[in-house]
């Protein structure tokens, strides 16, 4: 019975284990205040991966910013997270 409950468990698909404090981490290393972060992608199994993005707290300026600009696309897989754009 305890095999077959291990089992089940090793059946189940994984997710990326990275969480917000990760993101938030990787987008200020990247000099990016998180504002707003949202899943954009998401992957379960053995490569799984998650695809955030994250929209950066800008300081104001006269000229208006392009929008693409102000937002940061994280990728992470497992617990690593890394800056895309």
């Amino acid at each position: 019975m305890k095999r077959l409950l291990i089992c089940c468990f090793l059946l189940l698909p994984a997710t990326a284990q990275a969480g917000l404090a990760e993101v938030r981490d990787t987008a200020r290393q990247n000099n990016c205040t998180p504002k707003k972060i949202e899943v954009v992608r998401q992957s379960v199994g053995a490569t799984a991966q998650t695809t955030y993005q994250v929209e950066c707290n800008l300081p104001k300026a006269k000229e208006t910013a392009n929008a693409a600009a102000s937002s940061l696309v994280i990728k992470c897989e497992l617990n690593l997270c890394q800056a895309m754009r």
